[in-house]
């Protein structure tokens, strides 16, 4: 039998997982919330979308398609996308980094992601995620 590595062997192709952290700027802090949604094509290369919300003096929304590149416990994540602030909208993007943690029926994600901002600035944005496959 052909052993094709990049083919899909999860249990669990789709997970949805919750964000819980903070978004950094030049000029705030903020906590941020956010939801993903991801579709696993193959054991590489996942598809799916972000959403993720940073209040206070931030006061952002982040939507897009994301690509999700799997290698061992590490994901990188490239998202282009719309940010939503002041009753403007703008096209930006995302790049950032994670590390899975498999655990019993969920898993644990620690990621720091670089936004892009309206103001030409980059955004920092760091915590924890929890993922549920299904």
């Amino acid at each position: 039998m052909l052993d094709l590595p990049l083919v899909a062997q999860e249990e669990d192709k789709n997970e949805i997982s919750i964000f819980v952290g903070a978004t950094t700027n030049e000029d705030a802090t903020a906590a941020t919330f956010g939801v993903d949604y991801q579709r696993r094509l193959t054991k590489l290369i996942g598809l799916g979308v972000i959403i993720d919300h940073a209040g206070g003096d931030i006061g952002s929304t982040l939507l897009g398609p994301a690509i999700f590149v799997h290698f061992g416990n590490f994901e990188l994540v490239g998202a282009p996308a719309v940010e939503f602030s002041d009753g403007e909208s703008i096209l930006t993007g995302r790049l950032g980094l994670a590390y899975e943690i498999e655990l019993t029926g969920f898993s644990l994600a620690p990621s720091i992601n670089l936004d892009g901002e309206r103001s030409g600035e980059l955004a920092i944005v760091y915590g924890l995620s929890f993922g549920f496959g299904f």
